[in-house]
């Protein structure tokens, strides 16, 4: 009998165990923990962690450390990069000791990753001179796409980095790979017009695993031209804000940087005047002046005067009228999706029902980063209840997100918003495709491909030989984190004639790699014999 209930026991409990274990599993519904690029460096008297991973949202980490000779720190979210969405970071103001630090993330369902990273103290990284750097603050570089140039050190084998923020550091818009040019050009789509930014080159120890860097001085440069101040893109409204009013007025795209400005304001029906001195990049339009209040009755209705002067006295003036008329926020419980949502898609679709109340109300979509630092994408104000994330947004896969509801009436003076809820684009392997050759001619042709990146910066290459095992491979060559297909191309030399080569495109990302399909070519130059359709001579008789 005691050994019928023993094993009536056991059995209960292996069942439980196994029970158990499967809720774990089934609960774990997002990816596991990976590491996309990690890293430690000193920099100055001061030492810096930083890591960016896919798989679970902030809201599923459980911990996130690096453990080495110096002790145990903790990583926590940090400012979003353009190319590279959300990044964790962790500062020290010492220089830590030398030895290997281990970088360890948990998720909630107990599953971790980890990666162990070397870290050797070296205060004698050079710094850039300032002065050879191009172009120097205040230039107006007329374009989105600027080269940035600067002298090479002396006598130090380094590498080089090109970083650029705006002006008010909630980004990071463009991080250059570490290479020893001395010049580089800002890729297209990441910057956007008439914006300050600043720059600065890093001077790193080495191009893979570097850990001691110096930083130059920040130089500050505008995307547009410099021409007379303009203000009739200018805006009021006033939103909800605790348990006060909040009240919000800016411009936008005034054509001159902030350094060139006397002053910025607004004067409202009541005298009051307001001073536009902050502001605000967005990564999908020019930067935003702005003043914002926080009052317990709104600000009067009437007329509102906008006024800007520029550094030679040039004045520009406008209006804009104002009415308070608070709108109705939309319902929680009909937003779609749910609070930490994962897509296998940096192109998901959002949904909400209609506000209740009488007059017509539009509505706007808006993404953040995940710290709310800066505005990744905001719909057109329709009176359309659900959106998709449009192509060219690229919002980079393997990152967090918060969006929101925005609700507006039809002056576009009151606004309510939605609570903020998170998602996560999961990271997947980029799509490839290999594409016939073209340009074929005895000793050269030029391999194509096409590519989707699926939100995540890559890098891609062709492996090519006299049969589907290759041999030889072209140049490793760089792509954005965009989502949509891009056409890509090499040309190879030196084969030989009437030859049939095998070639395929080879993409690879964070996630993983991608493999096209094996195509092959003929080499021209080939005999009309070794095409295996032989004419031999005739002689026709009279």
């Amino acid at each position: 009998m005691r050994n019928r209930i023993k094993k009536y026991l056991v059995a209960v409990g292996l069942f439980s165990c196994f029970a158990l274990l499967t809720w774990s599993v089934a609960l774990a519904d997002y990816p596991a923990p990976k590491f996309k690029a990690v890293g430690i460096f000193a920099e100055r008297s001061r030492t810096r962690f930083w890591a960016f991973i896919t798989g679970p949202s902030p809201e599923d980490v459980a911990s996130f450390t690096v453990t080495g000779p110096s002790g145990t720190f903790d990583l926590q979210t940090s400012l979003s990069f353009r190319q590279l969405g959300l990044m964790y970071f962790h500062a020290e103001e010492s220089i830590l000791e030398d030895g290997s630090y281990t970088f360890l993330v948990t998720d909630g369902s107990g599953r971790t990753a980890s990666v162990v990273k070397a870290f050797t103290y070296d205060g004698t990284v050079p710094q850039i001179d300032p002065s050879t750097m191009s172009p120097q603050s205040g230039a107006y570089v007329e374009t989105t796409t600027p080269t940035l140039s600067f002298d090479p050190v002396a006598g130090s084998d380094v590498y080089y980095q090109v970083f650029i923020e705006n002006s008010w550091s909630k980004a990071v818009w463009y991080s250059s790979p570490r290479t020893q040019n001395t010049s580089y050009t800002v890729p297209q789509g990441l910057l956007q017009p008439n914006t300050p930014y600043w720059w600065v080159v890093r001077v790193w120890d080495k191009a893979t695993d570097a850990q001691n860097r110096t930083v130059s001085k920040r130089l500050y440069f505008f995307t547009g031209t410099k021409g007379l101040p303009d203000i009739t893109n200018n805006y009021i409204f006033s939103f909800r804000s605790a348990e006060n009013i909040g009240n919000w007025l800016g411009v936008a795209n005034i054509g001159i940087a902030n350094w060139d400005m006397d002053y910025l304001q607004v004067t409202g029906p009541d005298s009051t005047v307001y001073d536009l001195a902050k502001g605000e990049a967005r990564f999908y339009t020019p930067v935003l002046y702005f003043d914002t209040t926080d009052t317990s009755t709104p600000i009067p209705d009437g007329t509102y005067r906008f006024e800007i002067q520029d550094d030679e006295g040039n004045r520009a003036t406008a209006t804009q009228t104002y009415a308070n008329n608070p709108v109705p926020a939309v319902s929680e419980e009909s937003r779609s999706p749910a609070d930490n949502a994962y897509f296998d898609t940096n192109r998901p679709t959002f949904s909400w029902s209609p506000v209740e109340g009488a007059g017509t109300y539009y509505y706007q979509l808006r993404i953040y980063d995940y710290d709310q630092s800066i505005k990744w994408y905001t719909s057109e104000r329709s009176t359309e209840t659900s959106v998709t994330i449009p192509e060219g947004v690229n919002l980079p896969s393997g990152s967090s997100y918060k969006w929101q509801v925005l609700v507006w009436d039809t002056a576009v003076n009151n606004l309510n918003s939605s609570a903020q809820r998170t998602f996560t684009v999961s990271a997947s392997a980029p799509t490839v495709t290999t594409d016939p050759a073209s340009s074929v001619t005895t000793t050269s042709a030029t391999l194509n491909g096409t590519i989707n990146p699926n939100g995540a910066s890559m890098t891609y290459y062709f492996e090519y030989g006299p049969s589907s095992d290759y041999g030889s491979s072209t140049p490793i060559q760089s792509l954005g984190s965009g989502a949509s297909d891009v056409s890509v191309s090499t040309t190879i030399i030196g084969l030989s004639s009437c030859t049939t080569y095998h070639y395929r495109i080879v993409g690879t990302n964070y996630s993983g790699r991608s493999n096209g399909d094996d195509v092959t070519f003929l080499t021209s130059g080939c005999s009309s014999s070794s095409r295996g359709c032989f004419i031999g001579s005739a002689s026709w008789g009279h």
